[in-house]
């Protein structure tokens, strides 16, 4: 498989779609947040089709800019950033209207104004087969780049990425740069046509003829539901004419714009970064056309669903990784369990006089399990018991791993009988539960593990008195000979005696 280097822009993408463009306030329509960005796009769709990844690009040395750098390197993406101080965080605010037109949109992009050095895309280019290019890039560092890719021999793909943009296409033409092609969208292919043209708004195939020709190389037009154009430079040197796709390579089972409902119609925001991808993909790993490859991969395309820009089903990956960043710091890692922190965070939702119960759970003999069978399986049994908490108790409970083998449940507006019931619930469910690989501490005749727990009722703000009270509770069950539920006030009384003593 070709290795790919792509040297561009990563950015936070906010995008909504405008339901109602009659007002110019206060509209209303979709928001959506997630990662963006031609070289982003690109080099994601490449790795995830299985090539060698090298992503280059200029990022403001913040936060924001590593989860962004995190999220490629999750797909497999080697991410070669510049991490800049003083910079702009990289993002795309836009609006869109129900049909996928930009009404508006505001871009910071550092990769524009700051230029990179010329040794870090040395590296970058060496060790590459194919590389790609955005318009973004300042055009120093557009030059920078190209010079290095043609110095090592290395194919050259240029993504026109906006109409002013692309527009820098113009000024490499009249360097005398050649390249093996440029990826446009119907808008920027019109935007540099009218730059060639002087200004002119006539639109004929025979300006993209032209710019084929001008960069010995393809021109590849999206044309969004339509399908793809592409025009040959090398037969337009020789011939004076180009190659236009044959209406066959369209995509004709797409229905026309007119054809679609207004409200929900496809926004083909991304789709041009896909079918490069694709494209370039199919023509340097299964050798074939660029033509054909283009045509294929517009099919492909074609069928992907997609909604307001985004590629469904999949998540957002932004709010993926603000999960992994909070669960980080409110879950226990091992058994999925909120930790103290994340148990606190989680208590702000009730006021003070809110009525709780709360469970002190403790696994009976746990040291002796990780002294006889090991650590590992001592991690399974914390495991595995925290999933049956979390299967018996109801979907407003909060349980927290307190520390070791000890579990607080929180059942907000639970009476203290309730709390007793449930903590019966999760007593019998372990009990039950055998564990391959444990015997039995004392009889070795069942693989079991128990638990002992205690249960208080107070207040959310007597929730320290609740914790001592149902702990207390919980070594009177210990005491009692384990494997079993203790209420508050009156252990002594009140204990529940339910099985024999593990």
């Amino acid at each position: 498989m070709p290795s790919f280097t792509i040297i561009g822009s990563a950015h936070l993408n906010i995008l909504s779609c405008v339901y109602d463009t009659k007002t110019t306030t206060s509209r209303s329509g979709t928001l959506s947040i997630s990662y963006g960005g031609t070289g982003y796009n690109v080099a994601s769709h490449l790795s995830l089709l299985g090539h060698k990844v090298v992503f280059g690009t200029v990022l403001a040395d913040t936060t924001i800019s590593r989860t962004i750098v995190q999220s490629l390197q999750r797909v497999g993406v080697r991410v070669r950033p510049e991490f800049r101080v003083g910079l702009s965080d990289a993002g795309l605010s836009a609006h869109m209207d129900a049909d996928g037109r930009l009404i508006s949109d505001v871009s910071s992009s550092p990769i524009g104004e700051e230029d990179f050095h010329r040794d870090h895309l040395l590296h970058m280019i060496r060790g590459a087969d194919v590389v790609i290019i955005e318009c973004s890039l300042s055009l120093n560092t557009l030059c920078t780049a190209i010079e290095l890719a043609v110095q090592h021999g290395k194919p050259i793909w240029l993504a026109g990425v906006s109409e002013e943009k692309v527009l820098k296409v113009h000024e490499l033409f009249l360097r005398g740069y050649r390249l093996n092609g440029l990826f446009v969208n119907k808008n920027e292919l019109a935007a540099l046509i009218r730059k060639i043209g002087g200004g002119g708004h006539a639109r004929t195939d025979y300006w993209p003829c032209q710019i084929a020709a001008a960069i010995s190389g393809y021109v590849i037009e999206t044309r969004g539901q339509l399908g793809v154009c592409v025009w040959d430079g090398e037969r337009s040197l020789t011939s004076g004419g180009g190659k236009l796709m044959p209406e066959s390579f369209m995509n004709p089972d797409q229905p026309k714009p007119d054809m679609l409902p207004r409200r929900g119609r496809p926004n083909w925001l991304g789709a041009g970064d896909e079918l490069l991808a694709l494209t370039l993909s199919r023509h340097y790993s299964l050798g074939e056309s660029v033509d054909k490859a283009a045509a294929e991969a517009s099919r492909v395309v074609s069928k992907s669903p997609r909604r307001n820009g985004e590629e469904q089903p999949s998540s957002n990956p932004l709010e993926d990784r603000l999960r992994h960043i909070s669960d980080a710091a409110y879950r226990d890692q091992l058994t999925g369990l909120l930790n103290r922190h994340g148990m606190t965070d989680a208590l702000h939702q009730f006021d003070g006089h809110t009525q709780i119960s709360l469970l002190m759970i403790d696994i009976d003999h746990f040291k002796r399990v990780n002294d006889v069978f090991g650590h590992d399986m001592g991690d399974k049994v914390l495991a595995e018991v925290s999933a049956i908490l979390t299967r018996t108790i109801r979907t407003v409970d909060i349980a927290c791993r307190w520390g070791g083998e000890e579990m607080i449940l929180i059942l907000p507006n639970a009476s203290l009988t309730v709390a007793v019931d449930i903590a019966e619930r999760i007593r019998i469910a372990i009990e039950e539960r055998e564990f391959p690989g444990i015997t039995d501490l004392d009889t070795e005749h069942r693989r079991r593990i128990t638990v002992s727990i205690g249960v208080a009722e107070a207040t959310a703000a007597e929730l320290d008195l609740a914790r001592d009270l149902a702990d207390q509770c919980l070594y009177e069950s210990k005491r009692g000979g384990r494997n079993r539920v203790t209420p508050a006030p009156a252990p002594a009384v009140n204990s529940i005696e339910t099985g024999a003593a593990a």
